[in-house]
């Protein structure tokens, strides 16, 4: 219950579901601490997205090899 009132509160002030997922793995001794973690973890989070989203749409050629093709099912015409 306590989960799905956190994940509203996220959607609500347009945070990633990540902090749901990050609030159990997080041990600090102070609030203060727990929720500096927690935003740090955030912070990250959302950089390597963006790095991820801004790679997707740079359109860059994906590197193709013929590791793992299989050869032995071409069949050529007489």
């Amino acid at each position: 219950m306590l989960k799905v009132k956190i994940a509203f509160y996220c959607k609500t002030l347009k945070l990633s579901h990540n902090m749901v997922e990050n609030c159990d793995k997080i041990e600090a001794e102070s609030h203060e601490e727990y929720l500096l973690k927690l935003l740090k973890l955030e912070v990250e989070h959302r950089e390597i997205s963006r790095k991820n989203r801004l790679l997707k749409n740079a359109g860059f050629y994906t590197l193709k090899t013929f590791e793992g093709y299989i050869f032995d099912e071409i069949k050529f015409p007489q």
